[in-house]
């Protein structure tokens, strides 16, 4: 059977909860073993750094060209199932040497039909502990949409979430459906994750598709799971718990859009305004 970027009133998607390491090949295998347990879907979404992840901090040696061993095995596995997939994100080491934290979308072709490069770096201090991507990673500079199966869906990576200006601008492009792979702290997702996830829905009418890590991530600092799938009018499909590696399949349907946006009717609601701030 082979998939074509058509038109489809329903989507299978499996959101895929990690909790990522050092090990490449060992995280590789995290997806394989979840991916023999479902068949029949249309797209695969991982979490933020799916590929390489160290407790210890910021690797280089870990970045990759998107030519590299992560990417031609997303080639590889895309062509295999026959779906579409969402790999979180990767470090990417870009041509010109700099460094990005990137999302890349590929077809059941195995061929890359899009990339989104971080643009909200997450520089914070938690507790005693201090993370600072901007140390490492340049910012991406512009959002991006991929269209996969008539769906119109934005691309976002976990501290994206917290800046509500850039979801409004997959609003008003019509977005379906926005995904937030993330590597979520465990002290602010306990405080803002759920919430932040509905409220991204509610306000943009749209599906949200939140794998996050579990485990622990950068700075030696844990990650909070809770991997969530949310529809239109906020409610939660989907709710992984803080500490498991699996796979969730919801089927998300245009018809529950079109219900949300005509019941409450937003987009034709909205002003326009000029502002001396």
């Amino acid at each position: 059977m082979s998939k074509k970027n058509s038109l489809s009133h329903e989507l299978r998607v499996l959101t895929v909860q990690m909790n990522s390491t050092e090990d490449r090949n060992m995280n590789f295998q995290q997806v394989e073993q979840i991916l023999e347990n479902h068949t029949l879907i249309d797209l695969i979404v991982l979490p933020e750094v799916f590929n390489f992840r160290s407790a210890l901090g910021f690797k280089k040696a870990a970045a990759e060209p998107l030519t590299g061993p992560t990417v031609t095995w997303l080639k590889e596995t895309a062509q295999k199932q026959m779906v579409f997939l969402i790999a979180g994100s990767i470090t990417e080491l870009a041509e010109d040497g700099r460094i990005y934290n990137t999302t890349v979308v590929l077809n059941p072709a195995g061929e890359i039909i899009k990339t989104y490069r971080k643009m909200h770096l997450f520089d914070v201090t938690l507790a005693d502990k201090s993370i600072q991507e901007s140390a490492h990673f340049s910012a991406g500079e512009m959002p991006n949409l991929v269209e996969i199966q008539g769906w119109q869906i934005g691309l976002t990576i976990c501290y994206d979430l917290r800046f509500p200006e850039l979801f409004r601008h997959y609003f008003k492009h019509h977005a379906d459906m926005i995904v937030i792979p993330s590597s979520f702290t465990y002290e602010t997702g306990q405080k803002h994750w759920r919430v932040l996830c509905q409220a991204r829905a509610i306000e943009n009418q749209c599906y949200i598709i939140a794998p996050n890590q579990c485990g622990v991530g950068a700075g030696q600092v844990k990650t909070y799971g809770h991997s969530l799938v949310i529809d239109p009018d906020g409610n939660i499909l989907v709710e992984a718990n803080d500490n498991e590696v699996a796979g969730f399949v919801t089927i998300l349907s245009k018809a529950k859009i079109d219900e949300i946006r005509s019941k409450i009717p937003v987009r034709n609601h909205i002003k326009q305004w000029e502002s001396n701030d």
